[in-house]
This record gives structure tokens, sequence and C-alpha cells, in this order.
């Protein structure tokens, strides 16, 4: 038994650089494991990230509910008479742009109600210096 002892230590004197390195590989592996559980733990403490995005047709109110209630009906008188105006018209553009358009047309859609232009035909909206849209 004591020569088994001997050849026993004796191969791990000559093999105590393998071991040694290999411990130390194994104790760090267990140190980042142990690492990685702390950080999820810290993690899951913390509350989510969330995005959140106002609705685009909530106005804010920032005058008295009388004033709010006079503007939002003078607002959908001028959204009456502007849907009108490009329904009536054969073509539509706008006072910024050298454009016109079907007033079914997205692009007509968009332009602001101040800023309407109104043709009975093409030819009316060529000689006010407009030229048709190609995307409509």
């Amino acid at each position: 038994m004591k020569k088994a002892l001997k050849e026993a230590l004796e191969t791990i004197r000559e093999n105590s650089k393998k071991i040694l390195l290999s411990f130390i590989i194994i104790m760090g592996a267990i140190a980042c494991f142990q690492g990685g559980m702390v950080y999820s733990k810290d993690q899951a403490k913390e509350k989510p990230l969330v995005i959140e995005t106002p609705p685009m047709c909530e106005e804010v109110p920032t005058k008295p509910q009388e004033t709010l209630s006079k503007d939002k009906a003078t607002m959908s008188e001028t959204q009456e008479v502007a849907s009108t105006e490009k329904t009536s018209c054969l073509y539509v553009g706008s006072k910024n742009s050298d454009k016109y358009y079907p007033p079914s047309c997205s692009f007509a859609k968009r332009i602001k109600p101040e800023n309407l232009m109104c043709f009975q035909s093409d030819e009316e909206a060529q000689k006010k210096g407009y030229k048709r849209s190609s995307s409509c």
C-alpha cells in the first residue's frame, strides 16, 4: 500500500502543472456561471422597458372647456367646408406646390384647407402653372 501511495504522489507531482491548469479552468467556469446567475436575478427585479406612444387623434385640452368646445365646432365646420370643396372640384392642388391631383388621391387628402386650390379642369390647372401628378 505504501508503494501504491508513493506512485500516486509521484504521478501527481509529475502532472501538477496540468492538474493546476485544469483546476483553474473549472473554477473559472463555475465563477462565470455563478456571476451569470446573480446578474439574471438583478435583471428580473428591474421593470421591463415599455415604449408607449400617445394616440394620434387625442387632443390635449390646454384651454378652458367652453373655449375648447367652441374651437372644436369651428374646426369641424372648417373640415366640412374643406371636404366639400375637394369633392366639388374636379382637381385640387396646393398653394405651396406646382402639382394637382384628383380629390380622391392620397396626396390631395394631405393638403391643408388653407392651402387648397380648386380646379374645374386640366386646362384651368395648367393655365395657373400646375402640372398633373404622375402618382395619382
